[in-house]
């Protein structure tokens, strides 16, 4: 592989050199032509900042709306409705010695089964409160 990349050399008041790679595609070799890319739009700022400045005026509510839907959109809300789950089940909703099922006020899961940990579907659980 043989590269067909030339460097111009620049010398600035500070004695730095830098070297900036110019390819065929951008320019000819002897062309004082400038060199542009397709992002010199972003390089100077002009959509970028445009960008930026139109972000920083979204509200709070905007922002949280915005985690909450890609939350729903990862969300399988098949498998994550279901309220109760296996009591040996990694997501039941345990006590701290992780031998009790929490249980809420508003809904009994039957024998076997807990209260499913929180997710993109419930809140958490808490013992003997109410869970909707």
């Amino acid at each position: 592989f043989v590269s067909s990349v030339s460097a111009k050399e620049y010398t600035f008041q500070r004695g730095l050199k830098l070297e900036c790679p110019l390819d065929e595609f951008n320019q000819a070799e002897g062309s004082s032509e400038k060199v542009e890319g397709r992002f010199d739009a972003y390089s100077k700022g002009d959509n970028g900042r445009q960008m930026i400045e139109m972000m920083r005026k979204r509200s709070e509510t905007f922002y949280q709306n915005v985690v909450n839907n890609v939350i729903m959109l990862l969300c399988n809300i098949e498998e994550a409705s279901q309220r109760c789950v296996e009591k040996d089940s990694l997501y039941a909703a345990k006590d701290w010695t992780g031998e009790n099922c929490i249980k809420a006020s508003d809904f009994e899961c039957p024998t076997g089964m807990c209260e499913r940990t929180s997710n993109c579907y419930w809140k958490s659980v808490m013992e003997g409160e109410e869970r909707i």
